[in-house]
């Protein structure tokens, strides 16, 4: 802790609050000394043991662990790339499915290789050419005229947008 003022990298710390091996003494003194620090994201898991994201391990605690590592990606991202406004390009991809009904600029808007699984009709498509027959033949020209979306809320993440919609 006494090197807290030497940090020049972004820096995230995962903490289980039931850590034997970090008591909550230990632990208030690391909160202490790197909170509201630039680049220092603290996070402190309660409940769970330490090594809670070690898959299969005996404190292992599977919403801790996907949170850690949502979190870890978004640090990782935000360090070195890439730096996508996935918001922006959810918005641009319903704009091209539902409103212009354009598969190809829906398409565009998509990786290389492709994997959607529409979970109402559980179909969809792997890969570009399979997403796009799909597309084509199958949901963007065959919904009715007068579809739209009402959105409800969003949540933004490193790696998805959740979307609630009408």
């Amino acid at each position: 802790l006494g090197e807290a003022d030497n940090i020049r990298r972004p820096l995230t710390l995962h903490i289980a609050e039931l850590d034997k091996f970090c008591p909550p003494e230990a632990r208030e003194r690391i909160v202490q000394a790197l909170q509201g620090r630039p680049g220092v994201a603290l996070h402190v898991y309660p409940g769970v043991d330490h090594a809670f994201a070690r898959a299969g391990g005996e404190h292992f605690h599977k919403p801790s662990a996907l949170m850690a590592h949502e979190r870890s990606i978004a640090a990782l991202k935000a360090a070195i790339g890439p730096h996508h406004d996935l918001s922006g390009l959810w918005d641009k991809h319903c704009e091209y499915e539902f409103g212009t009904r354009n598969v190809d600029d829906t398409m565009s808007t998509m990786v290389a290789e492709p994997y959607v699984n529409h979970i109402p009709t559980m179909t969809g498509g792997v890969g570009y050419k399979a997403l796009h027959s799909f597309y084509s033949n199958h949901f963007v020209n065959s919904n009715p005229p007068d579809t739209s979306l009402v959105p409800i809320s969003r949540t933004v993440g490193a790696t998805q947008v959740v979307d609630e919609m009408l």
